[in-house]
């Protein structure tokens, strides 16, 4: 699966009505836009990718200031915050110990005990999403949002 070059948006049937995914690009260009979107559409939920075959320290950093920023942003205090590792691979295939890495890396514990339930994870393979039931259970998880 390649990354999204600029945007995309697509809806999907879900339990009482239909959820609309803006999939955004992460590139600088890109990055530059974000705020008018979730600034004039109603977000519920963020899905924040994460590579996970990529952790130099720039991108680390890059990703952590990201993430700080989008929860701590004014408009989207009544959202939650999805860090999906994307493994792309069968998800039983990353040990442990990498996950447990990532989530040092990522401060996920951190994240949690500041932000609470706005703050989930999973770690999917984004290109066979559709055939994984954690995905499913996490989108019944902050279906609250919705």
């Amino acid at each position: 699966m390649e990354p999204t070059i600029s945007y995309h948006y697509e809806e999907i049937k879900w339990i009482n009505g239909r959820i609309g995914f803006w999939d955004m690009s992460g590139n600088p260009v890109m990055r530059t836009i974000w705020q008018l979107i979730y600034r004039n559409v109603k977000v519920n939920a963020i899905l924040y990718v994460i590579n996970i075959m990529d952790i130099s320290d720039e991108v680390l950093r890059e990703n952590n200031s990201h993430i700080s920023l989008l929860l701590n942003d004014e408009c989207l205090q009544a959202s939650c915050v999805v860090l999906v590792f994307n493994t792309f691979n069968d998800v039983d295939s990353v040990d442990e110990a990498t996950k447990n890495q990532l989530f040092v890396k990522y401060k996920v514990k951190d994240l949690i005990n500041h932000y609470g339930n706005r703050i989930h994870h999973i770690f999917v393979d984004c290109k066979n999403c559709k055939l994984d039931k954690n995905w499913i259970g996490l989108m019944q998880q902050i279906s609250c949002y919705f």
